[in-house]
Formats: structure tokens, C-alpha cells, sequence
């Protein structure tokens, strides 16, 4: 095989990520993501909420440039279903504004702003989040998983992603005070997992592999 095509082969997903990289470097804290989330996660995420029946108030967090989003719209009603997509970077927020511009998709509305700031009118039925859980502090952590308990109504189901592999690297690459808080962050991570969980998925068709952890309150 000719050397040069095969670093071009090789270099495709570099080039394809690149954005992620940029927005990564600027705002580690809220994108945490190197390589924008398959389709084929997208399906998996939406593994109730397409065999749901009736009318559907759904709630993705952390949208990013809209990969998931629009597999979530392919299995909504406009007539009687809404989504609420959270995103805090305005970059990413200007591709989906652009997207799903409120026109010609009046039943999903785009709000730019933190999810801890997001006002809540109706709980929701189903709660999507591409949010990087394994990068937020645990007071941050907590934060979260509180108000996301708070958006939500007893049935409600929660579907959220991990990158598969990444706390047993993290914890072999480090040690003494950085290995204690990555082992106290994964504790919080599961201890509201182990509390809801009904279905965990693993999805290979995506650059990392990557983890579907589904909770139903």
C-alpha cells in the first residue's frame, strides 16, 4: 500500500475532529469531547424513546454541533412533541440555531445557557445528555445529577454516555491525590447509576468506543 494514502486514511478522523480539538482547548470544562458522537450512538440513546407511544417531552443536554439531535428528531411527532436542547458553548449554539431554526421547526427550541441555570416549566419524559460526567469536579458532578433528578417526573428515563475504557486508563496513568479524586468522581458517578439503571449498551461504531448508560427514576 502507498504509505502517503494510508497516513491521508489515517488522518481523516483528526481532520473530521478538528473542530471538537479547538472548542476542546478552549473550553475543556464544557465540551470535553474530541470526536463528535456517531449516529449509531444517537440510536442507542434513543433506545425508549422511539418505541414510546403518545405525546413525548424530551430534554437533550449538551448538545454540542447537533449529531444526536437530529437522530432524536427523526423519531418525533411536530404535532405533539417537544424538544428543549440545552447547550452552553455559543459557537456550537450558532450551528444549531442554523439547524433546527424555529420556523420551520417550531416544536424544538435551542436554549444557549448552563443546564444549572435552565428553567424548567413541566418536567420532562425522557433526558438525553452528551454532557463529559467524568470531567466535572464532584460538587460539580453532584450539582448535576441533582438537577437533573429535579427535570424529571417518575417514569422519566435518563440516557447518558461514558467513554468506554476511560476510568481504568485514567487510574493507571495516575496515582497518589489525582488517582483519589478520579476514584471519588467514577463512586458518584455510579452510586446514582446503581440507584436507576435499567440497560447499559456498548457502541464500537464510534471514535472513542463508547458506553450508553441508561436510568429510569
Amino acid at each position: 500500500m502507498n504509505y502517503r494514502f494510508f497516513i491521508g486514511i489515517c488522518m481523516i478522523p483528526a481532520v473530521v475532529a478538528a473542530p471538537f480539538w479547538l472548542q476542546t482547548l478552549r473550553h475543556p470544562s464544557q465540551v470535553g469531547a474530541l470526536f463528535e458522537c456517531s449516529a449509531a450512538v444517537g440510536q442507542e440513546l434513543v433506545y425508549f424513546l422511539k418505541n414510546h407511544k403518545g405525546p413525548r417531552r424530551v430534554l437533550e443536554l449538551g448538545a454540542g454541533k447537533g449529531a444526536i439531535t437530529k437522530v432524536i428528531t427523526q423519531y418525533l411527532d411536530p404535532s405533539c412533541d417537544t424538544l428543549d436542547v440545552v447547550e452552553i458553548d455559543p459557537e456550537y449554539c450558532v450551528d444549531l440555531y442554523k439547524m433546527f431554526p424555529k420556523e420551520r421547526h417550531p416544536h424544538i427550541s435551542i436554549y444557549c445557557i448552563d443546564v444549572n441555570d435552565f428553567e424548567v416549566s413541566q418536567p420532562y419524559d425522557f433526558i438525553i445528555c452528551t454532557i463529559p460526567l467524568t470531567i466535572l469536579d464532584v460538587g460539580m458532578l453532584a450539582r448535576l445529577q441533582t438537577r437533573i433528578k429535579s427535570m424529571a417526573k417518575s417514569g422519566t428515563y435518563f440516557s447518558y454516555v461514558a467513554y468506554k475504557y476511560l476510568f481504568s486508563m485514567r487510574k493507571f496513568f495516575t496515582h497518589g491525590a489525582s488517582r483519589a479524586t478520579i476514584e471519588r468522581r467514577q463512586k458518584q458517578i455510579d452510586l446514582f447509576k446503581n440507584q436507576y439503571h435499567v440497560r447499559t449498551a456498548s457502541v464500537f461504531k464510534n471514535i472513542p468506543p463508547i458506553d450508553i448508560f441508561h436510568l429510569r427514576f
